[in-house]
């Protein structure tokens, strides 16, 4: 992308000064990831595990609350936390796997996520009536 936004820079005629930061940033940017390919892979996967780890403990607080408020779907939620803390460690722990584990992660967190929130969203209307 940085090769085509400085073509574009030079054979366009006009002194963009934009176009051309953006191009010498986005060759700067190709080169590190291809010479640390690795190390970002690897942090990418720290920062997933980490994430998802922590809506996971999140959404257990989320958990606690309604158990206090005798929700009877605290227990769905409760294993869907458990579920999601589960995804996160295994996303932290498995590098050998990296781009599977966190596709697979990233779509059970999303489905997850979808059905904490609309039991959240039929609680909150329940509570407001």
């Amino acid at each position: 992308m940085g090769v085509l936004k400085f073509i574009d820079y030079v054979s366009g005629g006009r002194q963009d000064n934009y176009l051309l930061a953006m191009a010498i940033v986005l060759v700067i940017a190709g080169i590190v990831i291809m010479i640390c390919a690795e190390s970002i892979i690897s942090i990418f996967r720290v920062i997933i595990g980490l994430w998802i780890i922590y809506s996971g403990i999140m959404n257990l607080q989320t958990t606690i609350v309604w158990k206090d408020y005798k929700s009877r779907i605290w227990l769905t939620t409760l294993l869907l936390a458990i579920a999601m803390i589960i995804a996160g460690i295994y996303v932290l722990v498995n590098d050998g796997v990296i781009i599977q584990t966190i596709g697979v992660a990233v779509v059970v967190y999303g489905i997850i996520d979808v059905i904490e929130n609309v039991i959240f969203i039929k609680k909150v209307d329940d509570y407001l009536e």
